[in-house]
């Protein structure tokens, strides 16, 4: 950290500094973003699609049923932690792709493809057992509802998920976060004030999602 008599950082930029800096933040450097996430979600969202349409072809299969064409075989699921733990999920698993593509939805404003990829994770993550990342996923879904204009009482209904399985999952502070938003006023101001956040990550969200795809180190 910088001494204590130190001069404040960026005291040498000057105001047309400053200026260019926002200019550039909000022109061309936003622009950059929103193309990359773009394709980041159309990317995901082809690697979803072809993995699930392999899912059910491998059940078909099971049934003797045969399908037109070959398709590309499921990519791995969450494999059980150490020690018999919960699952956790390395960066090219299924449910952890879906997961990025809902995230990258949520913060391009499309909702509604939001929550459909929270609530198809929700799934995945319950089929597991995995409670943590369930819980996890039907607060995301009720956030996207919310910014969505959905109903009210869908979204209770998934915070009322999210808290018993934060609590399922020894997560007292999140269930208590959730409980607090679904006993709280959701009005236009809370609304607009959650638009602003998630906006504000739009510069970081690319870096995010990158090395939630690339790095093999990734899990949830």
């Amino acid at each position: 950290p910088p001494a204590a008599d130190a001069p404040p950082l960026g005291h040498l930029l000057s105001d047309g500094d400053i200026r260019g800096i926002n200019e550039f933040i909000t022109g061309p450097l936003t622009k950059l973003v929103t193309a990359h996430m773009n394709t980041k979600v159309y990317q995901l969202a082809a690697t979803v699609k072809a993995t699930r349409q392999g899912l059910k072809n491998t059940v078909r299969n099971w049934f003797g049923v045969k399908s037109k064409g070959d398709s590309p075989a499921p990519a791995p699921s969450g494999a059980s932690a150490a020690g018999g733990g919960p699952p956790r999920y390395t960066y090219n698993t299924i449910e952890a792709q879906m997961r990025s593509l809902a995230d990258c939805a949520l913060i391009l404003r499309d909702y509604a493809t939001a929550n459909s990829y929270y609530r198809m994770a929700a799934s995945e993550f319950k089929g597991d057992k995995s409670w943590r990342n369930y819980a996890a996923c039907q607060e995301m879904a009720a956030v996207s509802l919310f910014l969505g204009d959905g109903a009210r009482k869908e979204i209770d209904e998934a915070l009322d998920k999210a808290t018993a399985h934060f609590l399922k999952s020894s997560l007292p502070r999140h269930a208590t976060r959730a409980t607090i938003w679904m006993n709280s006023d959701l009005s236009e101001p809370t609304k607009k004030a959650l638009k602003c956040w998630m906006s504000s990550l739009r510069s970081i969200l690319p870096f995010w999602c990158s090395r939630m795809t690339t790095s093999r180190s990734s899990t949830f």
